[in-house]
């Protein structure tokens, strides 16, 4: 598996064990994180990450069907390794692919439980996590797979925000990932002086656009053109999209 973490008859086989109950599923989920976060060919190989996700739904059922696959413990652990992995090889879209997968499954566990303890953890991690990405954004400026999994983010929150979350976590989800704060934060970016301007920022924005009501548009379209006209020239955009 260091060798080659994509080799499908071996991670088959790892998998035929585990059934068996001749490998624990811990173990292979340890084994898993090790090669993520220090090997560099294996942090961005998508069938490794394939496996990882398979092993975190044997883990969860194994013993309860109907047990769910993230406590806010998992989450926060899995979130980090998913960080350390896009740290080591750079713009890795797998390891941004797992992170949607975790957001999306967080999210449907939270649309099931009912309000509490257990629910505000959960919620908490997954806004800690939303605003840690976000500020990730900020600092990995060529980093387009981030940008595009928080915007598409966009609909695990729509749906917290018609769930049984506390009022002060659904007013936090609301007012900080819409699409209207989301175009506002990829605006910000593109400020004058604020940091040297990448094309993922202004795909950030055009991202967004295609989120927004109609009525919204030619708003963010205005904003756009006002911080830098001459940058926003070579992005045609009807205002009609």
């Amino acid at each position: 598996m260091i060798v080659n973490p994509a080799h499908h008859t071996a991670l088959n086989a790892r998998k035929r064990l585990i059934q068996d109950g001749h490998l624990p599923v811990d173990r292979e989920l340890r084994l898993v994180e090790l090669l993520v976060r220090a090997v560099k060919h294996c942090a961005k190989e998508s069938v490794l990450w394939a496996h990882r996700r398979w092993c975190l739904n044997h883990c969860a059922t194994r013993n309860d069907p109907s047990r769910q696959i993230f406590s806010a413990t998992t989450a926060c652990e899995e979130f980090s390794l998913i960080r350390q992995a896009c740290t080591i090889y750079p713009r890795n879209y797998h390891g941004w692919t797992h992170w949607r997968y975790t957001l999306d499954t967080c999210s449907s566990i939270l649309c099931s439980l009912p309000e509490g303890d257990a629910s505000d953890q959960l919620a908490s991690v997954v806004l800690q996590e939303l605003r840690a990405l976000r500020e990730w954004i900020n600092t990995h400026t060529t980093d387009y797979s981030a940008i595009h999994h928080i915007v598409q983010s966009s609909c695990a929150v729509d749906r917290l925000l018609s769930s049984s979350i506390n009022p002060s976590a659904r007013r936090d989800f609301e007012f900080e990932f819409s699409p209207e704060s989301l175009g506002h934060h990829a605006l910000a970016l593109l400020s004058p002086g604020e940091r040297l301007r990448s094309e993922a920022y202004y795909l950030y924005v055009r991202t967004v656009l295609a989120l927004l009501p109609p009525d919204k548009k030619p708003d963010l379209m205005n904003e756009l053109i006002k911080v830098d006209r001459a940058s926003f020239s070579h992005i045609r955009m009807p205002l009609s999209m």
